[in-house]
């Protein structure tokens, strides 16, 4: 004969908590031991947030107005830069083509002695500096204060005065280091 079977009992309930961190489960508080596990170990990351992508800091160096689109009419004129002797060790004998890498500057370079020849080079920004205007009747671009972004002709550069200064058309005199030559597109 089969023996009687006998009905399963429930396990009672402990009386005191198996650990530490069940307590805190309970209790709500976080602990500061990595070796603990609180209730956000539980919820897992919600699949349709966004990675977080940070870009890199880009060195604008001393010409960060360039990259403002809003600054002033770009299409209208061709800025001009001195290029520092950081860049390819003052050697403008590296020509590059194709799409340009975030921070440089496509530039154009004309030779001094033969301006017929044409090259084109992409230059970090923190190798370019603004090219003041030296003489009287070239344009240039206001870089800094109220009239930022406009063009206008100087009447006179006075660059041996100190500080070096230029007259602009309407009357206002400015710092030369707050101008920058430009040259109207053909």
């Amino acid at each position: 004969m089969p023996e009687p079977v006998v009905p399963r009992q429930q396990t009672p309930p402990p009386s005191q908590p198996l650990s530490p961190v069940a307590d805190e489960l309970d209790s709500g508080e976080v602990t500061k031991s990595p070796w603990t596990i609180s209730a956000s170990d539980f919820s897992p990351p919600s699949l349709l947030d966004p990675p977080t992508i940070v870009q890199p800091a880009m060195d604008k160096g001393d010409i960060p107005w360039l990259f403002d689109d809003a600054f002033c009419p770009f299409t209208d004129y061709h800025i001009c830069f001195n290029v520092g002797l950081g860049y390819d060790h003052g050697s403008l004998n590296k020509c590059m083509n194709g799409p340009v890498p975030v921070g440089c500057v496509s530039v154009t370079v004309t030779g001094n002695c033969d301006s017929t020849r044409i090259e084109h080079h992409m230059v970090p920004a923190i190798y370019l500096t603004a090219t003041p205007p030296r003489a009287k009747g070239q344009k240039c671009l206001v870089l800094k204060g109220e009239m930022a972004g406009q063009v206008h002709y100087n009447k006179v550069c006075k660059t041996r005065q100190k500080p070096p200064v230029v007259v602009l058309s309407n009357g206002i005199t400015l710092p030369l280091d707050d101008t920058c030559l430009v040259i109207d597109t053909l």
